[in-house]
């Protein structure tokens, strides 16, 4: 009977592990090792991990508490990677056993969506505002490189994910 009561236990500090490193991965060591512009949004590649091998409520409290802590050690509006968090592994529950069968390339590749998404929207909400004159192909180019960065370096990320907290099988 112990054994049963410890298998959680132990599930959930993998969880509560690996979403720390996940924070302190993309806030102190990637900013070091990486240019600005090459950056991958760790975080959101994370959410979408979890969004697809676990699913459901899980999900969307993991994407808030990593978007809030992204949040609150970054820069921008706080509340947008809270809120794109959320929404991400509310969306990418909805696929969870439709299309993830294991693959590295579909997490990759929803990351990338994402962090288009989180990009588009911290720019309306930030830089829009100086008007017209502050949007031209540099932005479309960082939206497009931060996403392509991700995608790029989710793919070993996602491999270390796989490999300590496999998916749920259903």
């Amino acid at each position: 009977m112990r054994t049963i009561a410890k298998a959680p236990l132990r599930i959930f500090l993998r969880y509560v592990v690996v979403l720390a490193a996940a924070v302190y991965v993309h806030h102190a060591v990637a900013p070091r090792l990486l240019p600005d512009a090459a950056v991958p949004d760790i975080t959101l590649a994370t959410v979408v991990y979890v969004a697809l091998a676990v699913g459901g409520v899980p999900a969307v409290v993991c994407g808030f508490v990593l978007g809030l802590a992204s949040d609150l050690l970054g820069w921008g509006p706080v509340g947008l990677g809270a809120l794109i968090g959320t929404v991400s592994a509310a969306v990418f529950s909805h696929f969870r056993g439709r299309i993830y069968e294991g693959s590295l390339l579909v997490p990759a590749v929803f990351a990338a969506a994402a962090v288009i998404v989180k990009q588009t929207l911290a720019f309306v909400l930030v830089a829009a505002p100086a008007g017209p004159a502050s949007f031209g192909w540099l932005v479309v180019g960082k939206v497009a490189l931060a996403a392509a960065v991700t995608a790029v370096f989710s793919f070993p990320l996602l491999f270390v994910y796989w490999r300590f907290l496999p998916p749920h099988r259903t």
